[in-house]
């Protein structure tokens, strides 16, 4: 399975996913500076570290994923923030429960179910929470010398 195939797949996570309004690929400090995003936002960031486990024919992506939401703020109180920050974990439930439920379909993706969120805030033109949590994926390759392209 390629990287474009398992970002592929969580994007699909995404996309089926009723409360994620958007997908985004990449640095998440980008996302929060565009002005088109539809919050709850999801964001899958590929962090360094990828693994290479030859002997069990492994490949290991260590992904974060963000997931976004604005905390309503407009009357200078915070009356929706544990609604938020509820919302944002139960996608995060959800989010890894289709990861497992792929690596039980497709035996080329590899997601072990347990992940441990992180509570962030950050204030931009709004105040917006954030679950950020690892969702490391792993893949089988079968590369072999003898299948190598050669010059």
């Amino acid at each position: 399975m390629t990287l474009n195939q398992i970002e592929a797949t969580i994007k699909g996570f995404a996309q089926s996913h009723a409360q994620i309004n958007t997908f985004y690929y990449g640095d998440p400090l980008k996302l929060l500076t565009k002005k088109d995003v539809i919050y709850p936002a999801m964001v899958l960031f590929l962090s360094d570290g990828i693994e290479i486990k030859r002997s069990m024919r492994k490949t290991i992506y260590p992904f974060q994923v963000y997931l976004i939401d604005l905390v309503n703020t407009a009357q200078n109180s915070d009356e929706n923030y544990l609604d938020v920050e509820s919302d944002l974990v139960a996608i995060a439930e959800d989010l890894c429960a289709m990861a497992t439920n792929e690596s039980k379909r497709n035996n080329d993706f590899n997601f072990d179910g347990d992940v441990t969120c992180k509570i962030l805030e950050e204030e931009f033109e709004s105040l917006a929470m954030c679950v950020n949590f690892p969702f490391p994926i792993g893949t089988m390759f079968s590369s072999n010398k003898c299948q190598v392209p050669q010059k």
